[in-house]
């Protein structure tokens, strides 16, 4: 498979899986995202390399603990990064993102707990409401 066939197939493939639109440009000069995800504000940068030193680390992490349907993921930072990375696996993204979409919107107070353990998650960003009322 060519490298032109397979950036274009996982840019078709992650706009199917998440339920997005993949942007096509026809002027490579022309900055623009790979995919949108509308509903759910995700932009996606796709990149399709032979390998990637990351993978190779959550692939040893899955093999060490992803156990009875587990899901294990990467999280990186790097020194003075503020905020970290996480890597996790494109159909558990999908399957997250089609719980959201199914839920009704989250019209009360957002939580400040973890809610199994009742531990402060500290400081909960805000986000804009969806809620029709106010």
């Amino acid at each position: 498979m060519s490298k032109s066939t397979r950036w274009k197939d996982l840019e078709r493939a992650v706009a199917a899986t998440l339920g997005g639109r993949r942007i096509v440009r026809q002027d490579f000069f022309e900055t623009a995202p790979d995919v949108i995800v509308t509903d759910s504000g995700l932009i996606a940068e796709c990149k399709a390399y032979r390998r990637f030193k990351h993978h190779s680390l959550l692939e040893t992490a899955q093999r060490k603990y992803g156990h009875n349907g587990q899901t294990v993921i990467l999280v990186t930072k790097t020194e003075r990064q503020v905020g970290a990375y996480v890597t996790l696996p494109l159909d558990y993204l999908a399957d997250l993102l089609n719980q959201v979409r199914n839920q009704p919107p989250h019209c009360g107070k957002r939580r400040t707990t973890d809610d199994q353990n009742h531990i402060p998650r500290g400081n909960v960003p805000s986000r804009p409401s969806r809620c029709s009322t106010p």
